[in-house]
C-alpha cells in the first residue's frame, strides 16, 4: 500500500509539473507594437503591426502561433482562433519562454482587432495557457491613412490690391502654405 501511495504521489507531482510548464506566467502580457517594440494602440493602413510581450508567455521553449483576430469582448474556452491578417505567425520562445518582437501584419485593414498567442499551438483559445490582447476591449485599431491637403492663403502682410514694384524690393511675406495630413493645421507656417 505504501508503494502505491508513493507511485500516486510521484504521478501527481509529475502532472502538476507538466501543467506548470505549459501554464503562462501570471504577469505575461502581449501587446501591439511598432518596429522598436513600443506599445501602439492604433495604426494606419499603410503601417506595420508587430506583436511584443512585456514578460515571458510560457516557462519553456515552445512553438507558439500568433493570431491577429477580429476584436472580441467575449473570449470563451475552446473557441477556434481565426487569423484576419492572411495567416497566423509561427514563432518560438526561448528557453525562458520569452517571445521575440514579431511582425504580425503589414498593410492592415481598417477595423478593431485583438492579438492571441496560442501557446499550445492547437488553433483554439485556452484561457489556462493562451494570452490575448485584449480580453475586454480592442487590442488595437487600424484607421485609414489621412489624405494630405494643401491650402494657399494670403499672408498677414499681403493686403488686397497691393501694387508689387518691379526690381529689388525688401523682403515681404507673399503667401502662406499649409500642408497637413487630413485635418487643417492649427498653426500655419509662413515662408516668404
Amino acid at each position: 500500500m505504501a508503494r502505491s501511495f508513493a507511485a500516486a504521489a510521484v504521478l501527481a507531482v509529475a502532472l502538476a509539473m507538466s501543467a506548470c510548464a505549459l501554464a503562462r506566467p501570471a504577469a505575461a502580457s502581449i501587446f501591439a507594437a511598432d518596429a522598436a517594440g513600443s506599445a501602439v494602440g492604433s495604426f494606419y493602413t499603410n503601417g506595420t503591426v508587430y506583436a511584443a510581450a512585456d514578460a515571458n508567455i510560457t516557462n519553456e521553449s515552445r512553438a507558439v502561433r500568433l493570431y491577429a483576430t477580429a476584436d472580441s469582448n467575449s473570449w470563451t474556452d475552446g473557441a477556434a482562433l481565426t487569423d484576419v491578417s492572411g495567416g497566423y505567425k509561427s514563432i518560438s520562445t526561448n528557453s525562458s519562454g520569452h517571445m521575440p518582437l514579431t511582425l504580425l501584419w503589414s498593410g492592415p485593414a481598417v477595423g478593431s482587432y485583438d492579438i492571441a498567442a496560442d501557446v499550445n499551438a492547437d488553433g483554439y483559445y485556452n484561457s489556462a495557457t493562451d494570452t490575448v490582447y485584449s480580453l475586454s476591449a480592442a487590442g488595437f485599431a487600424v484607421v485609414q491613412n489621412p489624405q494630405p491637403s494643401l491650402a494657399v492663403v494670403p499672408g498677414p502682410y499681403n493686403p488686397s490690391g497691393r501694387d508689387w514694384p518691379v526690381g529689388n524690393t525688401s523682403h515681404a511675406t507673399v503667401m502662406q502654405l499649409t500642408l497637413s495630413g487630413g485635418a487643417p493645421a492649427t498653426t500655419p507656417q509662413t515662408w516668404g
